[in-house]
């Protein structure tokens, strides 16, 4: 006879099996006490990617109307704009408007993400529209990721329904016409509601980003992220960029700048980025600069950083010629990175050199670190 186990001690054993499928599966036959934990991993995430997911999963509701319980992330993917997967690409679309109805059933859902979707094939009515933003109104985690939208309004009623969202990634968000948000899905108090618990947001290139962040900045009031990554390609809405980090205000601990040469350029020149507010700040990524044209854009943006709580600084540089290292002013790079708030910190450059036979990693290393003597942190250089 087995000694019986605290069940919160079995419950505890289960939770370390929460990857282990198999074992899950194991047991959740073996008896009825074991079954409510091992439901919780085994049905925790759902993901609909084609009509026979989709079916399979409403068969299993059907059958099991309890599951609905343990459902915590709902992943969707239509495949609509899967370039990379062309057999995919112009397949079987009448599932989706089954997505909207099973949206509404699952309450306890905090996490969402729709991927390469035209949003017109979900065909939403007015009765599944109410029900697809109350179940909004639960989620913390939501992604969308090259989903294209028939109006802007579209995007602004999902924002303001997921009132609660505290993580937003917006990966390549389209939509064909702008238009304010419909009058019947506003707060009766309040003109627009907005994500008061945001703390991450990632933000990719899409339809103008500016509409995106005025939204966010409509109330005038700070923001509570902790996170911000951006991958900004727009060179005429740098003012809305650097609106967006302003607001982030000093509780902002991570950001990540992914900028082209013209983003970068066109934000120094007016002055549009300033970074030394954010006095909380941990670790700093900036990527996506091309050299020799971004060379004062990152010695001016380094000496901005006045966080004495900063650990990382992260410089991802892509040269043609190893010599394009030299263009930076390492004199005055170097005079910034001496003062004693980096002296705890590890700062990376990753170097990206084309493959040419005059170009040597261990020379390009040589350059950056022979220009910086007066740092006192950890130097790190990396090559690709």
């Amino acid at each position: 006879m087995f000694p019986e186990f605290p069940q919160e001690l079995v419950d505890e054993v289960i939770d370390h099996l929460w990857d282990d499928v198999t074992a899950l599966r194991a047991c959740s036959l073996s008896c009825s006490t074991w079954l409510p934990t091992s439901r919780t991993h085994l049905f925790r995430q759902v993901d609909l990617r084609d009509a026979a997911a989709c079916a399979r999963f409403t068969k299993l509701l059907e059958a099991s109307p309890v599951l609905v319980q343990y459902i915590r992330k709902l992943s969707i993917d239509a495949h609509h704009f899967s370039y990379d997967l062309s057999s995919l690409r112009n397949g079987d679309s009448t599932w989706l408007p089954l997505v909207p109805p099973l949206l509404g059933a699952l309450p306890r859902v905090t996490e969402l993400e729709m991927t390469s979707l035209n949003w017109r094939t979900l065909q939403l009515d007015p009765k599944h529209t109410e029900l697809f933003y109350s179940m909004l109104g639960n989620v913390k985690r939501l992604a969308l990721v090259n989903v294209h939208f028939e109006s802007s309004s579209d995007v602004l009623n999902i924002l303001s329904a997921a009132k609660l969202v505290t993580e937003l990634h917006l990966d390549r968000i389209y939509w064909n016409c702008w238009s304010w948000p419909m009058p019947d899905v506003l707060s009766e108090t309040e003109e627009m509601t907005h994500c008061g618990y945001l703390q991450r947001i990632v933000l990719r290139s899409g339809s103008p980003p500016n509409a995106i962040t005025d939204w966010l900045l409509a109330t005038g009031s700070m923001l509570d992220l902790r996170e911000v990554q951006v991958h900004w390609r727009e060179r005429d809405s740098t003012k809305a960029l650097g609106a967006l980090v302003r607001a982030s205000g000093p509780r902002l601990e991570r950001l990540y700048l992914e900028l082209t040469n013209g983003v970068a350029t066109q934000a120094a020149a007016n002055g549009d980025l300033d970074l030394a507010h954010l006095t909380g700040l941990r670790a700093v990524y900036f990527d996506g600069l091309v050299l020799p044209d971004c060379c004062e854009w990152i010695t001016s943006m380094t000496a901005q950083l006045h966080s004495d709580r900063l650990e990382m600084i992260e410089v991802s540089l892509l040269a043609r010629w190893q010599d394009d290292l030299r263009a930076i002013d390492w004199v005055q790079l170097d005079k910034t990175l001496a003062h004693e708030r980096f002296a705890c910190v590890t700062l990376i450059f990753k170097v990206n050199l084309a493959i040419y036979n005059a170009n040597n990693q261990d020379d390009a290393g040589d350059i950056v670190r022979s220009a910086l003597p007066g740092f006192r942190g950890t130097l790190v250089v990396k090559y690709t």
